[in-house]
C-alpha cells in the first residue's frame, strides 16, 4: 500500500489537483471495501512488476490481488469504491494488454468501448472530491487541435486523393462514424496534454461509437489511421505513465497494417504531430 500512495497514485493523471486526492482517498476507502483494497494492491504490484521485470513475484501478486478484487466485487455497496475499482481494473487491463501482444489492441478497444458506455451521461462518483478523475465530468466540446487538423481528411473525401479510397465515404453512416471518432480524438488529445492522461486513454474508445468499433475490427484503413494516432498519443503519455509505456509496440504494429498509400499519408504529417508533442511541458513520473 505504501508504494501505491507514494508512487503509483501519481502515475495516473499528472494534473496537480488529481495527485493528492488519488494518494489519500482510495487508500482510506479501501479499509472498508475489500474489493478496492485488493484492486489497489494489484495495481501497485503490477507497477512494481514493470519497474523490476526480473522479479516475477510482483506479477504473481498483481494477478492474485486482481482475482481477490474480482471475487469481492459482487458484494460492493459503496459506489465510490466500486467505480475506483473499475478504474484500477482498466489501468491493469491496458498495461497487461500492451505488454503481452500488440495484437491485443483490437480486443482492448472493443472491451473498453463495451464496458464504459454503461456509465456515459452520468457522474460515476458521489463524493465530489473524486469528480476530478471522473471521465464523464469533462467538457466534450469539440475544438480543432491545430497540429491534428489534417485528420479531417479521414472523413472528407474532397480533401483526399483518389488513391486513398474516397469511395468508402459515399456511405453517409461510414462518413459520420469517421467524423465522430476524429472529433472524439480531438477531445481526448486535449485532455492528454493538460494532465488528464487516464481520462484521455479511456474516453476515446467510449466515444468513438459502435459503427467505428465495427470498422476498426474489420481493419479498415481509415480506422487504423485514427487508431495509430491514438496510440501515438498513448506513446507520449507512456513517457510519464508506466501503464502506457508499451503503446509504442502497438502503434508500430498498427502502422504495419497500413497499405502503402496510407503509410505515406501518415509519414507526411508525422513530423507535425511529433513537434507538438515535444513542446509539451507536462510533469513526468
Amino acid at each position: 500500500m505504501h508504494h501505491f500512495t507514494a508512487v503509483t497514485s501519481a502515475s495516473f493523471d499528472s494534473e496537480p489537483g488529481c495527485i493528492p486526492m488519488l494518494c489519500t482517498i482510495p487508500p482510506q476507502l479501501s479499509w472498508y471495501n475489500p474489493h478496492l483494497f485488493h484492486a489497489l494492491l494489484s495495481c501497485a504490484s503490477l507497477h512494481l512488476g514493470r519497474l523490476y521485470p526480473t522479479e516475477p513475484k510482483w506479477l504473481y501478486l498483481a494477478s492474485a490481488h486482481r482475482k481477490a478484487a474480482i471475487d469481492a466485487l459482487p458484494g460492493a455497496t459503496n459506489p465510490n469504491a466500486k467505480y475506483l475499482t473499475v478504474g484500477l481494473f482498466t489501468i491493469y487491463t491496458i498495461s497487461s494488454s500492451f505488454s503481452s501482444s500488440p495484437e491485443n489492441i483490437f480486443p482492448l478497444m472493443t472491451s473498453l468501448h463495451n464496458v464504459f458506455p454503461t456509465f456515459e451521461g452520468r457522474h460515476m462518483y458521489e463524493d465530489q472530491r473524486l469528480k476530478v478523475i471522473d471521465p464523464f465530468s469533462v467538457s466534450l466540446q469539440v475544438d480543432l487541435v491545430e497540429p491534428l487538423g489534417h485528420l479531417q481528411q479521414i472523413y472528407n473525401f474532397r480533401m483526399l486523393g483518389s488513391e486513398l479510397e474516397p469511395q468508402e465515404l459515399v456511405d453517409p453512416s461510414i462518413r459520420a462514424a469517421y467524423r465522430n471518432t476524429v472529433e472524439a480524438f480531438y477531445v481526448v488529445y486535449r485532455l492528454s496534454r493538460t494532465g488528464y492522461e487516464t481520462k484521455s486513454a479511456v474516453l476515446w474508445p467510449v466515444l468513438f461509437g459502435r459503427k467505428f468499433r465495427d470498422l476498426l475490427n474489420e481493419r479498415r484503413q481509415r480506422a487504423l489511421v485514427v487508431l495509430y494516432y491514438y496510440l501515438g498519443m498513448l506513446k507520449s503519455i507512456g513517457e510519464r505513465c508506466w501503464w502506457a509505456n508499451e503503446a509504442v509496440r502497438c502503434r508500430d504494429y498498427v502502422y504495419g497494417l497500413l497499405d502503402v498509400g496510407w503509410r505515406g499519408w501518415v509519414l507526411q504529417y508525422d513530423g507535425v504531430t511529433k513537434d507538438s508533442a515535444t513542446n509539451s511541458t507536462r510533469l513526468t513520473y
